[in-house]
């Protein structure tokens, strides 16, 4: 950790956390987080919407299972929650910008100013 410049693993997760840089994100950004999530604590994730500081452009996707990146749903766990609900977002998003402007692309989304994102997630199976 110090041949890269941090004084020590507290500090390289300090500066590496996106908790530092949560209430900057404008441009629509969904985000996934499980309860049961054993690498990213869950704690976080409530003091951050608790004090606000999410940006506006931030969803935050909570489940109560899913682990650290998994999220299988089906019969037998082949299939996917988090790309599924990525999916269905995504072309939600797209829509709604279609009818803001009739081109949309990045600069778009990226300087939305109502930040009147698409907000529903489906209930994981």
């Amino acid at each position: 950790v110090p041949v890269h410049g941090y004084d020590s693993v507290d500090d390289y997760y300090y500066h590496s956390s996106p908790i530092n840089h949560a209430h900057e994100i404008h441009v629509p950004t969904l985000a996934f987080s499980a309860d049961d999530d054993p690498v990213c604590s869950i704690e976080g994730a409530d003091i951050m919407e608790e004090k606000g500081m999410f940006g506006p452009g931030l969803l935050v996707a909570r489940t109560n299972r899913g682990g650290h990146v998994s999220w299988a749903e089906g019969a037998v766990g082949y299939d996917s929650y988090m790309d599924r609900v990525i999916f269905e977002w995504i072309t939600s998003c797209r829509e709604h910008y279609s009818h803001k402007s009739a081109s949309v692309n990045a600069k778009t989304v990226e300087h939305a100013v109502d930040q009147d994102i698409p907000t529903a997630v489906p209930v994981m199976a």
